[in-house]
């Protein structure tokens, strides 16, 4: 019994330890873990506890590492600006190739992109469930990949803010699109909002995850002047969306 557990103890430190060695931790040398299981009989000799003292040093070299902050191992390292500015810049360059999409009056493929489908139990962007082409000036043809979404693909056209009144036609669904009136300019000023909103969450997101990094850092002044520059950047971004916006609703008033 005192063989076996001897035995069990040694592969179990040999584990232990080729484990932390990956993890680029320092272990004891192989003959060290293996001195006290020289014969059985020491094994569980009290006198040999100390030879065990390398478990508990292998389990600490088990541990894992602490994994580094977003700002790094160096807390004074500060926000990689190029990155937020980066993920910022993506997120409104998004809004305006959507909105870029958005034609009233005139058949556009990106028209329907905006939607989203009650399908599978949840909400499914439009362009996940059916492709969109132009079939006429007036017309646009929608192709579910999946015929069991046919329906509510055209429930979710009919709810849109567009003012659209799409029919089922076999496997396709056919959309007129009618010729821009009031009703459709509004409609599409409510897409618009919407739309901008959500980028505008999207930047003030990206700003909070900056501003609690900022805290980590050691330097209250290192502090403010990092926290002073994600707030500008955030003021610039959210006034880009601003401009983009008034920029396509100038477009639907001169329609």
């Amino acid at each position: 019994m005192a063989a076996r557990l001897g035995a069990r103890a040694v592969r179990s430190s040999l584990r232990l330890c080729r484990r932390s060695e990956s993890l680029g931790n320092r272990i004891p040398p192989t003959s060290t873990i293996l001195s006290f299981c020289i014969s059985p009989d020491q094994a569980c000799q009290p006198s040999s506890v100390e030879d065990f003292q390398v478990l508990p040093y292998a389990r600490r070299c088990f541990a894992k590492a602490a994994k580094p902050g977003p700002l790094g191992e160096d807390a004074n390292a500060g926000i990689d600006f190029k990155a937020l500015e980066s993920d910022m810049e993506r997120s409104v360059r998004h809004l305006h190739d959507s909105l870029s999409t958005l034609r009233v009056g005139r058949a556009s493929p990106g028209l329907l992109d905006h939607i989203k489908v009650d399908a599978y139990g949840e909400k499914v962007p439009f362009k996940s469930l059916a492709a969109c082409t132009v079939r006429e000036a007036q017309l646009l043809a929608v192709t579910a990949f999946d015929p069991g979404t046919v329906d509510s693909i055209a429930k979710a056209i009919t709810a849109a803010p567009l003012g659209l009144n799409p029919r089922v036609d076999g496997t396709d669904i056919l959309v007129p699109v009618p010729r821009p009136d009031k009703q459709a300019v509004k409609g599409m000023n409510k897409l618009i909002q919407g739309q901008a909103e959500s980028t505008k969450q999207a930047v003030r997101r990206l700003r909070k995850g900056a501003m609690d990094e900022c805290k980590r850092l050691k330097s209250k002044d290192d502090q403010r002047r990092q926290e002073k520059q994600v707030q500008e950047m955030t003021d610039s971004y959210i006034s880009q969306v601003d401009d983009i916006v008034q920029d396509k609703e100038a477009q639907l008033a001169a329609i």
